[in-house]
């Protein structure tokens, strides 16, 4: 989406966005230019790198991004593309949280609290951001705040897409067939719950192992 990446996940030079860092760096408008932009203000005052942390599910997130800013930086830099190399860390991360469709009655409940979006979003209770535990010592403690640091994100992006997301296009799919409308009434559908449990624990799970998660637990 917004890393400016070609189908093979590299650095799309042809983007109009990387076109036009290109050709005017100290005014970037793609997240690559400013990433680089701001990399290199830190490497001229002297400072350490700061850590980009992604939020989002793209798989191999923080490799990608790095690769990415690699190959612009090496377009206008060489040096600062090799002192992003050695010093900056872009780890790898997964957020998972469920965000129910936008519809005219959350519209409205926004306005009531005095503010106007067209586009707001909600988000249930539960959430969970993963982060590859490759962080510089100096870094803030996500970990005291519900972060989990993970030696491998592979492994919760697996369990994440087949245990959870497997187990909501289901009832989704199987949900509409039988005339639900939502995914809440296709889990209060107890033939439909049954079968996504034996889904989950007797095809889904077993395909997953071994892993450093508790798939149990996870689902």
């Amino acid at each position: 989406k917004g890393y400016c990446l070609d189908g093979d996940s590299n650095l799309d030079f042809g983007h109009p966005d990387i076109v036009h860092d290109l050709a005017d760096p100290g005014h970037p408008v793609s997240i690559v230019g400013w990433l680089t932009l701001g990399l290199g203000d830190r490497r001229d005052a002297g400072l350490a790198a700061f850590t980009p942390l992604c939020c989002d599910n793209m798989v191999s997130n923080g490799k990608k991004l790095r690769a990415a800013v690699l190959d612009y930086a090496r377009r206008l830099d060489a040096g600062l593309a090799e002192w992003i190399g050695r010093e900056a860390v872009f780890p790898d991360t997964m957020v998972d949280s469920i965000t129910p469709a936008t519809d005219e009655a959350l519209r409205a409940l926004v306005r009531e609290q005095g503010f106007e979006d067209d586009i707001p979003v909600s988000r249930e209770a539960y959430a969970a951001w993963i982060v590859e535990d490759v962080l510089p010592p100096d870094s803030p403690d996500l970990a005291s705040v519900g972060v989990v640091m993970a030696t491998d994100v592979g492994a919760w992006e697996k369990a994440k897409l087949r245990i959870l997301n497997g187990a909501h296009s289901t009832l989704a799919y199987l949900g509409l067939l039988v005339g639900h409308e939502t995914v809440a009434d296709a889990m209060a559908d107890e033939a439909l719950a049954a079968f996504v449990e034996r889904l989950m624990r007797e095809d889904i799970i077993p395909s997953l192992e071994p892993s450093p998660l508790d798939l149990a637990t996870y689902s």
